[in-house]
């Protein structure tokens, strides 16, 4: 696979929050805005492992960075046009999450912001070095409702407004892994993130997917970094949110899925009789049927705990385990027909929910998770069948950072330190039983040999001489 070309592989980022509504597209670069001001189109800068020269710039407030590389960007048509740069700025590197915000007021467009001032100083969250508001040309906002040409219903209270951070340091991808116990490291990490947060800030992260795991490289170690802390909350008595944030829905915990799934419910009802009475109010339809004119999502709340992120992390694993067939991104190669993967990425939330609840209850998913593992992962299978039965009652009785925590830890032990240490002892120890046996097979050869020549010696028939023999007998 050629990965200077080909970017890795991103599961569905379908999320709650664009559920609530289908927001118009985001600015294209044909705008008349600054060049400095415009989000620079993705495919400009194709994902790379290596460092190009410098192909782009972008304005943070009075600064201009170079742009290195795209790190990240958000597929399909719905959703907050996330873009992470990797830039410099006076030989330093730094990351440029470029994104849109759902909404107008200051407590909502800016609530990443202020989540990562309370969460400063804690091992594994990035740090926040800028921030910027991104103005127009006009010194306005930058917001979509700049780009309507016409308010639907669909797109009605759902402004995004345009935002730039400036974040260090620059971590690797979680799939970007080295080794087993690496990866399985890193998972541990984030719980302690996740634990740190709950305990000691009383933050909720509520987004946990493949996209904001990542893994940080300090003094010649490695260590789990858990990014995008835009949906995060302080933590409320009751553990109700609002509806967006509660995740990407690929690794969204049943819990989750299952609300999501009936206030989605709710909004299609709704949907449907609306258009039956505009039906019998007139012959002549209004306007062409578009995806655009779908409802939003009634404005409500989601019971979230700490428990539901802890399932999103097992998700996560489960993913790369089945996606991905070796260190450093290596994808599978092949198709796997009716997989968990594509049973956990419908967008029918009803039927997502039920795939993931049948997966925790009936024992014959067990083996279904484990046939699909690639074979590089087999020696992860017993961590998978653990933390699969400490997950089943995590939607009566929560599961907590202990547990995973213990899990974790456990199996961590029981994995090589340097995996390409072990391989090559396990390749020398093959290389030498080899060696052994050929060796062995000589010397019977050899026996046998020194059997029979004493015997043509002994014949005498060809007169040779003691040293004469010696002679023919090394020839």
């Amino acid at each position: 696979m050629d990965e200077e070309n080909s970017s890795p592989p991103q599961p569905t980022a379908t999320r709650s929050a664009p559920l609530l509504s289908l927001i118009s597209q985001i600015p294209q670069a044909e705008m008349t805005e600054s060049i400095y001001s415009v989000t620079p189109l993705p495919s400009q800068f194709p994902y790379s492992t290596q460092s190009p020269e410098p192909c782009g710039k972008i304005r943070v407030g009075e600064k201009i960075y170079t742009i290195k590389r795209i790190l990240f960007a958000t597929r399909g048509l719905v959703g907050r046009g996330t873009v992470c740069y990797l830039v410099t700025l006076d030989d330093e590197d730094y990351i440029i999450k470029d994104h849109w915000v759902l909404g107008k007021d200051d407590n909502v467009v800016l609530n990443e912001i202020k989540m990562l001032e309370l969460m400063d100083n804690i091992p594994g969250v990035p740090r926040l070095v800028d921030y910027w508001v991104v103005e127009r040309s006009d010194g306005e906002p930058d917001i979509t409702r700049k780009y309507w040409h016409k308010e639907r219903r669909s797109t009605r209270g759902t402004s995004r407004t345009h935002v730039r951070l400036v974040l260090k340091p620059c971590g690797r991808p979680l799939h970007m892994f080295r080794m087993l116990k690496e990866f399985v490291r890193a998972l541990r990490d984030i719980v302690k993130i996740l634990q740190t947060a709950v305990e000691e800030r009383q933050i909720l992260h509520r987004d946990c997917s493949l996209n904001n795991a990542m893994i940080l490289d300090e003094l010649g170690s490695s260590e789990g970094f858990l990014i995008d802390w835009e949906f995060t909350v302080r933590i409320a008595a009751d553990n109700k949110y609002p509806i967006g944030g509660t995740g990407t829905v690929p690794f969204m915990s049943r819990g989750l899925l299952n609300q999501v799934a009936i206030l989605q419910q709710q909004a299609n009802s709704e949907s449907m009789k609306k258009k039956t009475r505009a039906h019998k109010s007139t012959k002549k339809p209004t306007t062409p049927k578009s995806s655009s004119d779908s409802l939003a999502l009634p404005i409500s709340f989601v019971v979230h705990r700490f428990a539901d992120d802890l399932e999103s992390l097992f998700f996560i694993f489960a993913w790369v385990c089945i996606k991905f067939s070796g260190p450093n991104g290596m994808v599978r190669q092949g198709p796997l027909p009716n997989s968990l993967l594509d049973r956990w990425t419908s967008l029918d939330l009803e039927t997502c929910a039920a795939f993931k609840i049948t997966f925790f209850v009936n024992p014959a998913e067990e083996k279904r998770l484990t046939d699909e593992f690639h074979p590089y992962f087999r020696d992860l299978i017993p961590l998978a069948t653990e933390w699969r039965k400490a997950l089943a009652d995590n939607m009566i009785h929560p599961v907590t950072f202990s547990t995973i925590l213990g899990i974790l830890n456990s199996h961590l032990n029981k994995l090589p330190d340097d995996e390409e240490l072990a391989t090559t002892v396990n390749m020398l120890k093959n290389d030498a039983a080899v060696l052994a046996d050929r060796f062995k097979g000589k010397r019977l050869a050899s026996e046998s040999f020194s059997v029979v020549e004493p015997k043509r010696q002994k014949s005498h028939h060809t007169g040779d001489t003691e040293s004469d023999s010696a002679s023919g007998s090394d020839a």
